[in-house]
């Protein structure tokens, strides 16, 4: 649709910014970019804009707010307890308040949940144009046990000792040859059993520890049945099974 109005030269410019943003909603909504043609259509509400454009642009808002998806995202500690955490959507933080839906253009969008001492967690979904209030449910994997800091530090320890003993042998070797006693042999042969050992333990340590890391449980998502909730404007839209 074109709309043509006659303006006073000196309303050019506001004139000019009003058809720009009344034909650019009109393109970004047909190409799917709902948040970018509200945008413009909030621009287009502008008091100075002629009434037949903000009359349609006043109409199309609804019209987009309507068609927004939106996602309403839970985070929970493992016990059960809210979690405080940050929210990206396709790798972009967004402003995350729970109970407050966030919205998104139809499509493809990858959630990602990012929480102090926990490692990050991603969910893919594919946004329907007015499904709006669906629910994302993440449950965060447990924090890592104390126990696994405890036997890498254990790792590090042992491999250290083993390192000791091995310059240690090889300097008795150095310093002995090319006579070395049986002192000299005994001491060598103790220096190298006592880096295997360590090493042992060092490897013991180690893969204890990842199999406690990679073992540990991880985050799960899920996506509840039942009520779904909407913003719109200043109404709450309450939908599903009770």
């Amino acid at each position: 649709m074109t709309v043509l109005v006659a303006m006073p030269c000196d309303a050019a410019g506001p004139m000019d910014a009003c058809v720009h943003a009344y034909e650019q909603a009109q393109r970004l909504r047909k190409a799917g970019d709902l948040l970018g043609s509200e945008k413009e259509l909030l621009a287009c509400l502008y008091p100075r804009c002629p009434h037949v454009l903000r009359k349609d642009c006043r109409q199309w808002i609804r019209d987009v707010e309507t068609e927004m998806p939106s996602f309403l995202v839970e985070a929970r500690e493992p016990d059960g307890r809210e979690a405080q955490v940050r929210v990206l959507l396709d790798g972009k933080p967004v402003p995350y308040t729970p109970g407050v839906a966030i919205r998104v253009n139809p499509g493809s969008h990858l959630f990602e949940v990012q929480a102090d001492g926990a490692p990050a967690t991603t969910y893919r979904v594919t946004a329907r144009p007015g499904e709006q209030g669906r629910r994302l449910q993440v449950v965060l994997a447990p924090r890592v046990p104390t126990s696994v800091w405890v036997l890498a530090g254990l790792g590090v320890a042992e491999a250290g000792a083993a390192t000791y003993f091995v310059l240690r042998g090889h300097g008795v070797l150095r310093d002995c040859r090319p006579s070395c006693d049986d002192d000299d042999s005994n001491a060598v042969r103790v220096a190298n059993t006592a880096a295997g050992v360590s090493a042992g333990m060092a490897l013991l340590s180690f893969g204890a520890a990842g199999w406690l890391y990679w073992t540990r449980p991880r985050a799960t998502w899920s996506e509840p049945s039942g009520a779904r909730v909407g913003v719109r404007g200043t109404m709450i839209e309450v939908s599903g099974e009770f």
